[in-house]
């Protein structure tokens, strides 16, 4: 009976014995299998908030903004002035993409075509070749890289083969397209000559060659460009003065000079916009 006894604990010790290492092997699996559920609801989480920031165009929009109250003209006017025809989180108009800016005005006229930032901008070379400025204006037919407050670019004339397609010639500095008259009474005589203060003849081309040439022009009057450039010979906007006393400055909010032109910021907001205070979004004030 006692060798029968100690046959059992034997066997018991045994089993005890045999089982701990298959014991062991499940705990180490649950542990696995746990770790690996984190993993999955973490990737999960990155995966959700990387979404919801890509979702977010822009940046400065923060929690517990007020969005503005939809006004549908002014929402057609964004829309196809600007080519802003999605709204943010907070009821700021931006691009959603090239679609929205291709048929805008800016596109059509400037060569605003690329969306970028929740912007439309002038991306290359294509924008700018498909543009009025182009086209039928100014031969401005050349993608040049920052040149608004931005960061954005802008359409330049480069060549006698731009300014020739809209009957106008290359300006002595190589850029823009002036017109080809051979006095400065035929330049005077001129209206669109006159306009931009290009009342001497250089060169065979109308041309400034002044301040006081600038001063007096339809170009200062309008858009602040009150200054004559020697680099450039043309009328530009020298600083915040210039913009400030233009015609366009308080009714377009056009009122910092940058690259000799005169561009709305942040410091030009100014007013009620659909009943919130205007503030500078998406190259607009909203």
């Amino acid at each position: 009976m006692r060798k029968q006894s100690q046959d059992n604990r034997m066997f018991v010790r045994v089993m005890i014995t045999s089982r701990r290492p298959q014991h062991h092997q499940s705990n180490v699996a649950d542990c696995l299998r746990a770790v690996r559920q984190i993993f999955v609801v973490v990737a999960a989480q990155i995966a959700l908030i990387t979404q919801i920031v890509s979702c977010a165009p822009d940046p400065s929009a923060s929690v517990g903004c007020t969005p503005a109250v939809v006004d549908p003209v002014e929402t057609a006017r964004i829309c196809v002035g600007h080519g802003l025809c999605g709204r943010d989180e907070c009821g700021y108009y931006f691009a959603r993409n090239d679609a929205d800016c291709l048929p805008s005005n800016d596109c059509t006229h400037s060569g605003m075509c690329t969306a970028r930032g929740g912007m439309c901008v002038v991306g290359s070379d294509s924008d700018c070749l498909a543009s009025e400025l182009c086209q039928v204006m100014f031969g401005q037919c050349t993608f040049a890289a920052d040149r608004t407050p931005l960061g954005g670019g802008w359409c330049i004339a480069t060549s006698a083969e731009q300014c020739a397609a809209v009957q106008l010639v290359l300006a002595p500095s190589g850029v823009g397209c002036v017109q080809k008259l051979e006095s400065d009474d035929a330049c005077k005589a001129d209206l669109p000559s006159m306009y931009v203060g290009a009342v001497h003849s250089v060169g065979g081309g109308c041309e400034p060659t002044s301040d006081a040439d600038c001063g007096g022009s339809g170009i200062c009057r309008d858009s602040g460009r009150c200054h004559f450039d020697p680099p450039t010979m043309a009328c530009v906007a020298k600083d915040n003065t210039d913009c400030a006393k233009s015609f366009n400055c308080a009714p377009l909010g056009l009122c910092t000079a940058y690259a000799g032109q005169c561009w709305q910021t942040a410091a030009d907001c100014q007013g009620d916009c659909g009943g919130r205070p205007c503030s500078f979004h998406y190259g607009i004030c909203q």
